[in-house]
């Protein structure tokens, strides 16, 4: 059995729109809907409106959406061309470092990376933006490098 998940990347997969589930143990699992489809399935079967928890933010993009079960995830730019908006479980985030080209690399616990296409500085914004919206616990053990 897998563990939970710490993100949902956008992918192209032909002419459709796709996303990959990222586990907590390292496997990924490709599904053949788009991000927010996925994400507001999971949100719908919890009893959650995300529509609602994102008008918290006042229309800006890269924002958080609290799940009924309590978790947390931000959206953050993981893809290079449209759509480009996947999701990322706030908890499970270990640090942020920059890559060679100066673009934020996300580290999990358990070894895991996942590449965005930010700057450290503003995936370190868009955290901040949602731990205070949403009022979660501090993000303080956050390493930003």
């Amino acid at each position: 059995m897998d563990s939970r998940i710490v993100a949902l990347i956008p992918v192209r997969t032909g002419p459709a729109n796709g996303c990959v589930v990222l586990f907590e143990s390292g496997r990924r699992l490709q599904l053949f809907c788009s991000v927010e489809k996925y994400m507001n399935t999971i949100a719908h079967f919890m009893g959650n409106d995300n529509k609602a928890c994102r008008r918290l933010f006042k229309g800006r993009r890269g924002t958080g959406v609290r799940l009924n079960d309590g978790s947390v995830f931000v959206q953050m730019k993981l893809a290079k061309e449209p759509p480009s908006f996947g999701y990322v479980l706030v908890p499970a985030i270990r640090g942020l470092l920059p890559d060679d080209q100066e673009r934020c690399v996300i580290y999990f616990s358990h070894g895991l990376t996942l590449q965005t296409y930010w700057k450290v500085q503003t995936a370190s914004s868009h955290l901040k933006m949602v731990e205070k919206v949403l009022t979660i616990p501090s993000l303080e053990e956050v390493r930003v490098y």
